[in-house]
């Protein structure tokens, strides 16, 4: 998703209305410079097609969820260090940068893992025996590096036990056992270094010194014992070799991390169950990118959304309930919907949502293009079934016009076209046939699936009945409906097929009692086209009656 993009969509299954209108509604924003962006939530039907090649203009990019992801939010950059760097360049990078924390990355920058400021200042204060051990494993070449010493002989292997002690002129008669195996940090004084060397010493650091004597050399490789001299002083020297451990040995490598599509209501729920100071973000390949922490998580902006053509929760898009809804467009009875403050709201009593887009356009004075008024037309005839469904009003029936005058076309010729395109069903599979406009309610605590689809008469439905009954039994037991309804609509405008399952069936019966009759197994309502205003009401009405009595 874009950061700070408004999102327009109309509902899941989307008709033609849902689309023309999401893709009119976005252009209008745009010449009102808002960064709206048109977007689907389903496939496109052939009766959309039919109406969006007619004008040359591009189906919305298809999006499933709104719900915004940790690649939308403003998380932090971090710096990173290989696993050889030691903890001396860790701190020197985190206080450059100001940072508490540094990933340890391989070569293609891949984590490895973490350390906080915390962990490499213990680790150097720290006195005992994990101190020793870790500085034992400290490879000789990194007190050189970081001592900008010269490193004189590094035996291949070496007997360090990582403890260090400090060797004076008055150390020479000490007893031997206190260089054995030891980090000896010395004088300049060539006598003192051959008797660390003589008593064990793993390591031989001369100090305030440039330049190795050749009999000390000698005598280190004789007895297998790392020599280097540098210019610092015993303190600098003592000091600094305690940082030369490499960040790989104390690093934290057990870590709560997430991907750029993670979700963030996710990530917060990941984030609550641990204790970490920051969690490291990845990207699809892998590689690290940045750093997120609770901080982000209570700063980010939800995604920006207007709704049109729907106003319930159940039909839109995945994580609408997320998302911070600015506007909803619609003509359809007022569902469930909740927002967090108050949004521009409006719903006309018309047949089409793309009437009321229309009519904004000209109350807002944009001006239209062409091929923005011929989808426009199109979404209305599709809605209104050519002014034949009895959701039609006046105001659809003059939009139309205008809009077909507007865009240069002929409205009967345009409206035999979409009609058309709209019941073809024969290249169809039962489960695009009911999904093609399909929509969701909540009646009375009754779960309900309504899909709906134009045919020209029954010889088009007369054999599919069995097939598409099948795959509504399946839409009903995977997402627990309590009855889905297919409606079949005649395009002459005569009445619908209906065919409905579920264990709600016996709602259809009670709903439209007296009012069809059965016909190729199918139930056939004379003059009933509208989902919204002919199909829900009445099921509506025949819930509350059957909650009432159930009491």
């Amino acid at each position: 998703m874009k950061k700070d993009a408004i999102y327009i969509t109309g509902h899941k299954n989307p008709d033609t209305d849902s689309i023309c209108s999401a893709i009119a509604y976005a252009y209008l924003k745009q010449q009102c410079g808002e960064n709206a962006v048109a977007i689907r939530i389903g496939e496109v039907n052939n009766e959309t097609k039919f109406v969006l090649d007619t004008f040359g203009v591009d189906a919305p990019p298809f999006v499933t969820d709104i719900r915004t992801r940790v690649r939308d939010i403003d998380f932090d950059d971090v710096v990173t260090i290989p696993p050889t760097g030691m903890l001396h360049e860790a701190i020197e990078i985190m206080r450059k940068y100001k940072k508490k924390v540094i990933a340890v990355v391989d070569g293609r920058n891949h984590l490895l893992g973490m350390a906080t400021i915390s962990d490499i200042t213990n680790t150097i204060v720290e006195e005992g025996e994990k101190k020793r051990e870790l500085i034992s494993h400290t490879p000789i070449s990194n007190f050189a590096k970081l001592l900008n010493a010269r490193l004189a002989f590094e035996p291949t292997e070496h007997h360090m036990d990582g403890d260090i002690f400090i060797a004076s002129s008055t150390a020479l008669n000490r007893d031997t056992r206190e260089f054995e195996n030891r980090i000896v940090v010395t004088s300049a004084r060539k006598e003192t270094q051959m008797r660390a060397i003589e008593c064990g010493a793993a390591v031989i650091i001369a100090t305030r010194s440039n330049v190795p004597s050749l009999e000390v050399l000698r005598y280190a490789k004789e007895h297998n014992c790392a020599y280097m001299v540098t210019e610092k002083d015993m303190y600098q020297t003592t000091q600094l070799v305690q940082t030369a451990i490499p960040v790989s040995l104390i690093m934290t490598n057990k870590l709560v991390n997430f991907h750029y599509d993670d979700y963030v209501e996710d990530v917060k729920v990941a984030i609550n169950q641990s204790r970490f100071r920051s969690y490291p973000v990845l990207d699809h390949t892998g590689a690290l990118v940045g750093l997120i922490s609770r901080y982000h998580l209570f700063r980010y902006n939800s995604s920006k959304l207007i709704l049109v053509d729907h106003n319930e929760m159940e039909q839109s898009i995945i994580g609408a309930s997320h998302a911070e809804i600015l506007e909803v467009i619609d003509h359809h009875r007022i569902g469930g919907i909740k927002t967090s403050s108050p949004v521009m709201f409006r719903n006309e009593l018309v047949g089409c949502c793309g009437t009321i887009i229309s009519r904004i356009y000209a109350e807002q004075g944009v001006v239209m293009p062409k091929e923005i008024a011929g989808i426009l037309c199109g979404a209305i005839i599709s809605d209104t079934l050519h002014f034949h469904s009895p959701t039609c009003t006046p105001i659809d029936i003059q939009q139309a016009r205008y809009l077909a005058d507007y865009a240069g076309i002929d409205l009967n010729e345009f409206a035999k076209g979409v009609l058309q395109a709209s019941a073809e069903v024969s290249d169809k599979s039962p489960e695009e046939i009911i999904y093609n406009d399909l929509k969701y309610f909540e009646i009375e605590k009754f779960k309900v699936a309504l899909g709906q689809i134009n045919i020209m008469d029954l010889d088009d439905i007369r054999n599919i009945r069995e097939d598409v009954l099948h795959s509504m039994e399946h839409l009903v037991d995977a997402n627990g409906f309590h009855i889905a309804v297919m409606i079949f609509s005649c395009v002459d405008a005569s009445g619908s097929y209906l065919l409905y399952t579920g264990e709600a069936a016996f709602l259809m019966k009670s709903a439209f009692q007296g009012m069809g009759e059965e016909t190729g197994g199918y139930l056939f309502l004379p003059e009933v086209l509208s989902r919204k205003k002919q199909i829900v009401p009445r099921i509506s009405e025949a819930a509350r009656v059957y909650r009432e009595q159930s009491h």
